[in-house]
């Protein structure tokens, strides 16, 4: 009885009297910002992976630690018409989550990302120890077969339950549910339930049931909560807590691995401990972060490090872990009574904690009660902006700040004395700021100032006075940022560069620079229990001064983080605590282990002030910063030794999320991908929960990079492109909060798969198109050597015929060069013989043999140079009606002895002008009717018909051949005959060189072969085609079609208007169209008295006789058998013309005109060249050699004699032209370059002596390196005069230059030429000029 009232005070006690708890547990929100949901959230779950579970009515979420992933998209997905909505949860140990929803149950796999459903909907479902999946299935508990669907419900010793509560409890490998107040254990051998208790005096059912360290807790709505010994099955314990919440005020209830009591409710969070009864309440705060989110706690549930997850109303979600301890507080403006931020300095006593601002004077805190009162500027200290605090042995306060000096704040009294300096008073502050005090025992204190010096002082507090002292006599520009005291007599002082160490007594100061002159702006120290020297610098980290070597040793690269700048810095029991700019960082110098705390651990910031820390007198640790200040209590902070495991959390292709194909093994995750993902990446996190952003991890993907890569959390993916086929391994590292890192990784194989074209099947297939490939190049090299040995075999047969028609060629040629010259004496004698009397019958018997022998030469020679690419076209406006007709005229005769009817039909629709050369014209007519002519037999047929275009002619002979091609609009002319044809097989062959078509009588045509070849020769050069029509024995059809379009060609194919004489006479003529010239009117108009010399050079004698001959008569004519001949003969005389053939031996014409055009002795002589050759090439030869003229084979006699009258005649007249007009240039006295040479330097050598009125022709032929014979006959030849004559002809046209351009008296022209005598001069000038000086002067001045 009077347990059971003790117990009942107890209970009244803590219902009426609840303990608010603020600081025992942190609640760390991990939930977005404003939560998941409106709603609550209804179940918590861990997977085997690690990942957390969260579920709401209409959404389920797996969390990594950082990203939320939404499943309710694949229930949608799986029935898009219904509406889902999620009841609860539960894992088992093989990775399997199942899900109980409205639809049915659903199991996670997590290999598929997939969810399968097992069964209708249930009301509950759980997972027992031996992973069993219990659902609560109308009222009852039965095992749901996973495989089948099917429920197994066991009984409840022997009989089937209709009703079980919703209590379901696991502890070891037992099993216990509840039906109302009764208590059943399961017996897995049997397979039924088997009642082990049953609460006494209780009307309501067990609602919640937990078992811990062998004892079962019961709890029932209105009684309370019972503790119950599981093996005597005993109750223990009877606490009726919480009576006022009910069953939708009181949602959850946990037992922690301490044994504590959690319940959820709709007012907060309840904790109680069974060992001393205290009941802890814990509510949500504004000012606290690490408070609960919301008051409505709907579940609670834990992981498998015992940590516990909370979830609230309105979605939102916390983590506790039951093993942090509040090791850290912060105090700011808005949780407590600072008034004012950054915090710059401490100092304490036994009751009160001194806090200095930088701006808001001191804050005084209570230690016991925590209140906050206030010294500043208007109640008593002198400036509000303080920098330094310390208390003495009277529990005075020494405060120092910027600008006011000194204040003294005594205990008792509550009096403020300042110390300032005064310029007078030596004894007194250096300056106003003071940057830091530190206390001497019970004598004084040293004082750091904010100066430009390295100077500080000392206060004596029986004197009141300051002493100075310099630290650094050398450099006059040292800031002082912090001083220590060490020992009995060492005091400490610190620079950017330099420490300074002073003997307090003796004052001496040693220096202690880094010997490598490094620079590593030191700017706060601390000392260790060894007496080593811990420096705090401004971006080099931490650096640590050995006393005893005095060397600097930097621990930036030791402790591999980013600790830039340390601004405050603290030891404490072997840590070194150190305040920067990114964080608190506390360094373990026995571990060599570095510790971040941030605003996750409730720290007051990122940024702390300078020199603003101090360890307090009961071990407590204090850093002010730019938000407030945190104290620290070292013995509080918990270490977090799990060692977590990493989990893949996601996997990327081309950088896209996708799940893989995972395929499970023994020891590690199977992911295989095609061969053409070849970009691929994974994203990891840890089952550490405990502040995940300080997690760390380390990966590689073993056979693709072995170099492990070490990242934080917020860099948690891992990308790899263009990864070749094989097989990898992705190892993955994690490391907590704290550091500890995993002993394994979490291993991931990846198998690439080979491209098909890289496969085994793909490399034989390979192989054998290899092999046919090699045996298909075999085969075309062998077929390419075999027909490169027949084409070379070809080329080989080609080239002897080519050698053999070139032999014929050139044979002809030479035959047609010896033909020439007796042909030339043939129809020169000829022509001499008609004058002299010849019947002309018989004039035209031999003149029209010799002609056509003449036109067989002409063919060969005009082949060779058609194939020889130099014959050109010359077109000009022709009738070629009336040319056709011309050139048929001539074979009328021809047909009438051979009996043979030849027509000529003219097609009247052609232009009459036509634009094309009549020489290839005349030629492809002609030798298409004498290939007509040739081959049709007496009593034949022969058509000669020219055709507007080609469509309107049809041969009536079905083989054909055509080479070229037509260019609308075209003229043709055809050539049609019944004579032998020509067969199938040849009719291809009929245009090739030296072929003749097959007869009876064949060795009786005469002809070279060569015919049709130079017709299609000549045709093509024309753009023209030729074609034939022919049937054997039945007759041919020859068509030759030209443009009639001349826009075609080129303007170099058209005849200039204006032609040489040369070109006008290089043909010979015919006797019908020779001009009818009187020889003797010429003659009488040559103004010489004496005959020209005229060398005549040819080695055939009777040509040069009848050359010699011919001209005998109006010419001194002389004669040479070769060039050398002709040369010894001008070396001896003057002659006044050459003629020369080109073809001689010993020296050739063309050598021979080359060396008179060169020498300045003769290059005035016009040379006129013969020959037999009639190709391009040979005139184009000729006329580079300076010749005047040339002339073809057989020459005309009559033409010849008129061309050489025609050069004295021209020569004459411009030698008149230049003497009578003063502004002729003697450039046209001359042909060629090397006369005008000649003139120019021996004009300019009289204009240079025109003054001098005699002049030495010796001098002059000096001058020009001449004789005096040869200037005279060069000056003769070129001007007509002699040299006397010519100066003084120079003289006068320089007189009449300066009549005309000068205003000159004539004695001054007189005298700038060099004549003396007035009527000598105007008789010369008259008889040059025409008129007198003064006549010539009024007519002709400007």
């Amino acid at each position: 009885m009077k347990s059971r009232c003790l117990l009942l005070f107890l209970t009244l006690f803590y219902i009426l009297f609840p303990s608010f708890a603020t600081g025992d547990y942190k609640f760390r929100t991990m939930s977005p910002s404003g939560g998941f949901y409106y709603d609550g959230i209804k179940a918590i779950e861990q997977d085997n992976d690690g990942f957390i579970w969260t579920m709401m009515d209409y959404e389920l979420y797996r969390f990594d630690g950082y990203h939320y992933k939404k499943y309710y998209p694949y229930f949608a997905s799986m029935a898009p018409t219904k509406r889902w909505i999620f009841n609860n949860m539960a894992s088992d140990s093989s990775g399997y989550l199942y899900v109980n929803t409205n639809n049915g149950v659903f199991r996670y796999d997590r290999i598929s990302d997939r969810f399968e459903r097992l069964h209708d909907n249930v009301t509950h479902i759980k997972v027992d120890k031996s992973d069993n999946v219990w659902v609560r299935y109308k009222d009852k508990w039965s095992i749901l077969n996973t495989n089948t669907g099917e429920l197994n419900t066991p009984n409840y010793d022997g009989k089937t339950p209709t009703y079980c509560n919703t209590a379901f409890c696991t502890y070891n490998k037992d099993l216990y549910t509840f039906i109302n107040q009764k208590v059943y254990r399961f017996n897995y051998a049997k397979n039924e339930f088997v009642l082990c208790f049953t609460l006494p005096d209780v009307n309501g059912s067990i609602r919640f049931a937990r078992a811990y360290m062998g004892k079962l807790w019961l709890f029932v709505n209105k009684y309370g909560l019972y503790k119950i010994d599981l093996s005597t099955f005993k109750i223990e314990g009877h606490y009726e807590l919480l009576p006022e919440y009910n069953n939708s005020s009181l949602r959850a209830f946990y037992i922690d691995k301490k044994g504590y009591i959690w319940f959820g409710t709709i007012d907060g969070l309840y904790i109680f401990d069974p060992s001393d009864g205290k009941l802890s309440h814990y509510k949500h705060s504004r000012t606290n972060p690490f408070s609960l989110p919301n008051n409505s706690i709907w579940e609670i549930s834990e992981d498998r490090q015992s940590n516990v997850w909370i979830g609230t109303y309105s979605g939102t979600l916390c983590y506790v872990n039951i093993d942090e301890n509040a090791a850290f507080k912060t105090y700011h403006p808005q949780n407590s009574g600072l008034n004012y931020t950054p915090v710059s300095s401490f100092a304490e006593d036994k009751s009160y904690l001194w806090i200095g601002t930088e701006g808001g004077g001191i804050n005084r805190m209570d230690k016991v009660t925590g209140a906050f009162t206030y010294l500043t500027s208007e109640n008593s200290i002198t400036s509000n902006n303080i920098k330094s605090l310390i208390t003495d042995s009277e529990h005075n306060l020494w405060i120092s700040t910027f600008m006011g000096g000194l204040d003294c704040r005594s205990n008792g009294q509550q009096k403020v004395t300042n110390y300032k300096h005064v310029q007078s008073n030596p004894h007194s502050l250096l300056v106003n700021s003071v940057r830091k005090t530190i206390l001497e025992g019970d004598s004084g204190i040293w004082l750091a100032y904010q100066h430009y010096k390295a100077e500080i002082s000392y206060f004596s507090f029986r004197t009141k006075s300051f002493t100075h002292f310099n630290l650094d006599s050398i450099n006059n520009n040292v800031y002082l940022f912090d001083i220590l005291r060490q020992g009995e007599k060492t005091l400490w002082a610190i620079s950017n560069e330099t420490l300074y160490r002073m003997d307090i007594h003796t004052h001496a100061v040693e220096k202690m620079v880094p010997n490598d002159s490094t620079y590593l702006g030191l700017f706060t120290f601390c000392l260790d229990d060894s007496g080593n020297i811990w420096i705090g610098t401004i971006g080099n980290g931490l650096v640590k001064f050995d006393t005893n070597t005095s060397h600097y040793i930097s621990l930036k690269d030791v402790l591999q983080q980013s600790i830039y700048s340390i601004y405050s810095i603290c030891y404490d029991d072997g840590n070194i605590w150190m305040g920067t700019d990114d964080g608190l960082y506390c360094y373990n110098i026995a571990g060599n282990h570095l510790m971040k705390f941030d605003k996750k651990e409730d720290t007051q910031g990122q940024v702390y002030y300078p020199l603003a820390s101090m360890k307090g007198m009961d071990g407590l640790i204090y850093f002010g910063g730019t938000n407030g200040f945190t104290v620290i209590d070292p013995k509080k902070i918990s270490y977090n030794d799990y060692k977590p495991k990493a989990i893949i959390s996601d996997f990327f292709i081309d950088h896209k999320s996708t799940h893989p194909n995972y395929t499970l093994s023994s020891s590690s995750n199977e992911i295989t991908l095609d061969y053409d993902q070849t970009n691929f990446g994974f994203q990891f996190s840890s089952d550490n929960y405990h502040i995940p952003e300080k997690n760390q991890f380390k990966y590689r993907l073993k056979g693709y990079d072995n170099h492990w890569i070490t990242t934080n959390a917020q860099s948690r993916t891992a990308m790899y492109s263009k990864v070749r086929a094989g097989t990898y391994y992705f190892e993955v590292y994690a490391a907590n909060n704290d550091g500890v890192w995993s002993d394994t990784p979490t291993v991931v194989k990846i198998i690439r798969k080979t491209a098909p074209w890289f496969s085994w099947p793909a490399y034989i297939l390979y192989a054998l198109m290899l092999i046919g490939i090699v045996c298909l190049i075999y085969r075309h090299y062998s077929e390419k050597k075999r027909l490169k040995m027949q084409l070379y075999l070809e080329n080989i047969e080609k080239d002897k015929k080519e050698q053999i028609h070139q032999a014929q060629l050139r044979f002809f040629t030479n035959i047609s060069h010896d033909f020439r010259t007796p042909l030339s004496l043939i129809i020169a004698a000829l022509d001499k013989l008609r004058r002299e009397g010849l019947k002309e019958y018989y004039y035209r018997i031999l003149n029209g043999n010799a002609q056509r022998l003449l036109n067989l030469v002409n063919e060969l020679m005009d082949f060779r140079t058609v194939e020889n690419g130099m014959m050109k076209l010359e077109l000009q406006p022709l009738d070629i009606n009336d040319l056709v007709k011309e050139i048929a005229n001539d074979f009328i005769d021809y047909a009438g002895q051979r009996s043979i009817d030849f027509q000529i039909k003219c097609d009247n629709a052609l232009p009459g002008t036509i634009y094309a050369d009549r020489n290839i014209v005349e030629k492809v007519v002609m030798n298409l009717l004498n290939n007509a002519f040739k081959y049709t037999p007496h009593q034949g047929r022969i058509l000669l018909e020219t055709r507007m275009g080609k469509d309107s002619f049809t041969s009536q002979y079905k083989n054909n051949y055509t080479i070229g091609e037509d260019v609308n609009p075209t003229f043709s002319i055809i050539v049609s005959d019944t004579g032998v044809g020509v067969s199938r097989e040849s009719i291809s062959s009929v245009f090739e060189r030296f072929y003749k078509v097959s007869t009876v009588n064949t060795d009786s045509h005469l002809g070279t072969g060569i015919g049709l070849a130079l017709v299609k020769s000549l045709v093509l050069l024309h753009k023209g085609s030729i074609s034939i029509y022919s049937e054997r024995e039945k007759g041919t059809d020859m068509v030759a079609c030209f443009p009639l379009d001349s826009s075609i060609f080129s303007d170099t194919d058209f005849i200039k208007p204006k032609e040489t004489v040369a070109e006008k006479i290089v043909q010979p003529m015919a006797e019908e169209s020779t001009p009818s010239v009187d020889i003797k009117d010429m003659e009488s108009e040559l103004l010489h008295s004496n005959k020209k010399k005229i060398l005549v050079t040819e080695d055939n004698e009777d040509l040069r006789m009848l050359i010699a001959e011919s001209l005998s008569d109006e010419f001194q004519v002389m004669q040479a058998n070769d060039g050398l001949e002709a040369l010894k003969l001008m070396a001896d005389t003057d002659f006044d013309l050459i003629i020369s053939d080109i073809m001689m031996p010993n020296k050739d014409g063309v050598s021979l005109c080359n060396d008179v055009k060169k020498d300045m002795n003769t290059s005035h002589i016009p040379v006129i060249l013969l020959t037999a050759k009639t190709s391009l090439e040979s005139k184009i030869e000729g006329v580079d050699s300076g010749a005047d003229l040339y002339f073809e084979k057989p020459v005309d006699l009559t033409y010849l004699k008129l061309s050489i009258q025609n050069i004295f005649r021209n020569r004459q007249q411009l030698k008149e032209h230049y003497a009578k007009n003063y502004y002729a240039d003697s450039s046209e006295l001359s042909s060629n370059e090397q006369d005008n040479k000649f003139l120019k330097q021996f004009i300019a050598f009289i204009e240079a002596n025109m003054d001098q009125s005699e002049m030495d022709i010796n001098q002059i032929a000096t001058e020009l390196s001449m004789s005096r014979s040869k200037l005279y006959t060069k000056v003769k030849s070129l001007t007509g005069k002699s040299v006397v004559e010519f100066v003084l002809n120079c003289r006068l046209r320089k007189a009449a230059k300066l009549i005309i351009e000068e205003n000159m008296t004539m004695r001054e022209v007189m005298m700038q030429i060099g004549i003396e005598s007035q009527a000598y001069f105007t008789n010369s000038f008259k008889k040059v000029f025409g008129e007198t000086p003064t006549s010539f002067a009024a007519k002709h001045k400007k």
